[in-house]
């Protein structure tokens, strides 16, 4: 396939972004859908993985602030005003 030694040469450029497999989809006539297709699965994946890691960070934040406030005194005290 003539194709294939183009897209080893170019595969560093388009396979850190979406909008390099979207360009180089262009590049390759009859295989461009797949390039394109296999770019947006790795973006989704990506982008899934990325939201689950905040996720579960945020969670773990939530609950060691929780357990380190717990029982704590809140409350707030205004300071008595200041005599000149």
């Amino acid at each position: 396939m003539p194709w294939r030694g183009r897209l080893d040469a170019r595969r560093a450029s388009f396979s850190q972004t979406l909008a390099g497999a979207v360009a180089a989809s262009s590049q390759f006539p009859g295989q461009g859908d797949a390039v394109l297709l296999a770019g947006r699965a790795a973006y989704t994946t990506a982008m899934h993985g990325a939201s689950l890691t905040a996720a579960t960070v945020l969670v773990v934040a939530a609950t060691v602030t929780l357990t380190l406030l717990r029982g704590a005194d809140l409350t707030f005290t205004r300071p008595e005003a200041r005599q000149p």
